[in-house]
């Protein structure tokens, strides 16, 4: 069983990376998000 995930967590004031996680997370590979508010 695969599962994937994209994540889009951003504010008015930051640029959405949805491109760039939905590459990066490749499926059957661990991965840790981390996210800071500035």
């Amino acid at each position: 069983v695969s599962a994937g995930m994209v994540a889009m967590i951003h504010d008015n004031t930051q640029l959405p990376l949805i491109d760039i996680v939905g590459i990066e997370l490749a499926l059957g590979r661990k991965h840790k998000l981390g996210y800071k508010k500035k």
